[in-house]
Parts: structure tokens; C-alpha cells; sequence
């Protein structure tokens, strides 16, 4: 073998081993990009859930002084 077949041999590997890693990371990219996209349809906000959670006392708060008045009756 001549210097030049090493030379090409070790070219092609190193590219190859190259391509196999952007593969890799390409692929990774894409599920963490998908797994981005989908989180809105698992996950809730933080001040969604707050505004939510206040609405839910505030329903809670009539109910009981409605209950407080018909007692009262």
C-alpha cells in the first residue's frame, strides 16, 4: 500500500465517522424540536394555571356565601 491509499483510507473514515455524528445530532434536533412543539398539548402554563386557580376560589367563594345566606334564612 502506497501513502496515498492510507491517506484516502483514513479521508473516508474520518468523513464517514463525520457523517455518522451530523446524523446523530440532526436526529436529536428533530425530537427535541418535536418534543417542543408538543409541549403546550402536556404541559400548562404557569400563570394559565394561576389565573384558573383564582377563578375556581372566586366560583367557591360565591357558592359558600350563597350558602351562608340561604343558612342564615
Amino acid at each position: 500500500m502506497d501513502t496515498q491509499s492510507i491517506v484516502n483510507i483514513g479521508i473516508t473514515v474520518a468523513g464517514c465517522f463525520g457523517g455518522w455524528v451530523l446524523n446523530r445530532i440532526m436526529t436529536t434536533l428533530d425530537r427535541l424540536d418535536k418534543d417542543a412543539r408538543e409541549m403546550p398539548d402536556k404541559y400548562v402554563r404557569k400563570d394559565d394555571y394561576v389565573r384558573d386557580i383564582d377563578d375556581i376560589k372566586s366560583m367557591l367563594k360565591n357558592i359558600y356565601n350563597k350558602l351562608d345566606n340561604k343558612a342564615d334564612k
